[in-house]
């Protein structure tokens, strides 16, 4: 199946047996600085939006935004768009972004220990969004499992679902999913970013962890 194709994440829990936790384990007081000019482009953003805006909207003017302003600080990752993740017939798709790490001999060419999976909740839909992003969360999982360069096994794997306006989280370890119980929102960016910094900087502890 398609990551698509699973509209909750009881049928994803059918097919790969995961617990669910509610865990509160991102701090409160995580926080960004954001310039100046950056409020001012989402301000701007909400300000015309108008209340029939389609999913592309909110992807290009509030999602990519918070996320590419974040990636600056992290230079050991890289940000995939609507890239092919594949590990077998019921685990394929295509997220809306995936984060890994570089290898730099590889540099942006290859994919390799994907730590983040990111997708959109369309039409403000979480049920079917936390489906798809279970999956390819699994998938990712799976795939580093069997990555024989890798010096660590267990890689936790983050998920991130979002309409742009709100942000979910959750944490993947073996067979829990630590889903986060308080999203965050655009009405205080400054957190959100915050939010993403620290779990950009999680992933990247996770990049050199190669053998040779």
């Amino acid at each position: 199946m398609a990551f698509t194709d699973y509209l909750n994440m009881e049928q994803v829990i059918k097919k790969i047996p995961i617990k669910v936790l509610n865990d509160k384990y991102l701090a409160d007081n995580l926080e960004f600085s954001l310039p100046e000019w950056f409020i001012e482009d989402m301000n701007f953003s909400l300000s015309i939006k108008s209340s029939q805006e389609n999913e592309t909207f909110y992807e290009e003017f509030l999602m990519v935004p918070f996320l590419k302003e974040v990636w600056k600080k992290h230079p050991m990752l890289k940000v995939w768009s609507h890239w092919p993740l594949h590990y077998d017939k019921d685990l394929s798709g295509y997220p809306d972004y995936l984060i890994s790490g570089i290898l730099e001999r590889q540099m942006y060419e290859v994919m390799t220990t994907p730590l983040l999976a990111v997708v959109q909740a369309k039409q403000q839909n979480f049920i079917a969004g936390w489906a798809q992003c279970l999956a390819a969360m699994i998938a990712c999982q799976k795939l580093n499992d069997a990555d024989e360069t890798l010096e660590q096994k267990d890689i936790p794997i983050y998920g991130i679902v979002s309409t742009g306006e709100v942000w979910q989280f959750a944490r993947l370890e073996k067979d829990v999913l630590h889903k986060h119980p308080v999203p965050a929102s655009i009405e205080n960016p400054e957190h959100l970013a915050g939010i993403l910094d620290d779990i950009f900087s999680k992933c990247e502890q996770h990049t050199h962890k190669r053998q040779p």
